[in-house]
């Protein structure tokens, strides 16, 4: 800030400067018919003029807001608004990319997937409703998502939708009591397969390879660039992931490691930036979920 401020300084000082100079070297220079009477002592002026300091000027004219000089001035001083105005966008960009997206996360029904004026996204992705072989599993996944991620109420006002990284579960009733209450039993017997479906596709779409049974966490940054063939989309193949554990690791790396770090999403995925986020928060977790986490998609 300190420094943007003293750059603003030096530039409109820059400019207003030479206008100051031209401004003063204008004013010592006497008008036409404007001179004193020759032998006159003291100074006695042409009808028509009087005495202003050491020389003579028209009647009802102010030096210091004549045409020329205004003009001069106001050219600086407008100028200098300019480059103010320049400095502060280009402040105002870089605050832009050092703040951080808040996690939060929603139960959304597939046709209000992506919510609006969101900065980023993901979509936790599965495949099939709970069966009697996978409802524990699933159940468990469910308990990740709520305790870690917090709900759009708990975020305050002060902070842009357009930091939000939103992590989504589909639901087909999210405004049910029992979704409010985050029922777990209830958010998974009430998932929205299309939802995660067509998640899964996109992504593919992109070149992505979810050939596992899921879940998966796909996330889009920013979120207008799902399903766009140049844009990176990053996967979380969680087909492995079955302890209780395992699945609060990979929610608390989301949070931490790729939420809250501008310069991994601020203008896309940073590929490389994660991959070193992912290696540092995984070595002591092992190859396998280093391999879990994929991008795919970009030139």
């Amino acid at each position: 800030m300190k420094r943007a401020l003293l750059l603003l300084c030096s530039v409109t000082l820059a400019v207003l400067g030479p206008a100051h100079a031209f401004q003063s070297a204008q004013a010592q220079q006497p008008r036409a018919g404007a001179q004193p009477v020759p032998g006159a002592s003291p100074l006695v002026c042409p009808t028509g003029q009087h005495v202003l300091e050491d020389r003579c000027v028209e009647d009802g004219e102010d030096p210091d807001h004549r045409s020329g000089n205004y003009g001069n001035l106001s050219t600086g001083v407008a100028a200098g608004v300019v480059a103010g105005a320049l400095l502060g966008r280009s402040f105002a960009a870089r605050t832009s990319d050092a703040r951080r997206l808040v996690p939060v996360r929603m139960y959304l029904p597939a046709p209000a997937i992506p919510p609006r004026g969101i900065g980023a996204y993901g979509v936790v992705a599965l495949r099939g409703l709970p069966t009697p072989a996978t409802r524990a599993r699933l159940w468990r996944l469910c308990q990740s998502f709520v305790k870690y991620l917090p709900r759009p109420e708990a975020i305050p006002n002060s902070v842009r939708r357009s930091d939000w990284m939103v992590t989504v579960w589909p639901l087909t009733q999210p405004e049910a009591a029992p979704a409010k209450k985050d029922d777990c039993d209830f958010v998974i017997d009430h998932y929205d397969l299309y939802g995660g479906i067509s998640a899964i596709q996109d992504a593919e779409l992109q070149g992505a390879d979810l050939s596992g049974p899921g879940p998966f966490l796909i996330g889009w940054s920013p979120a207008s660039s799902r399903g766009v063939k140049d844009k990176v989309v990053l996967t979380f193949d969680m087909s492995s992931l079955d302890s209780q554990e395992s699945f609060d690791r990979a929610f608390i790396w989301w949070q931490q490691r790729v939420v809250s770090d501008p310069k991994l999403w601020r203008h896309g995925w940073s590929v490389e930036a994660i991959r070193l986020s992912v290696r540092d928060f995984f070595d002591r977790y092992g190859e396998s979920a280093l391999n879990a986490i994929r991008f795919f998609g970009g030139k």
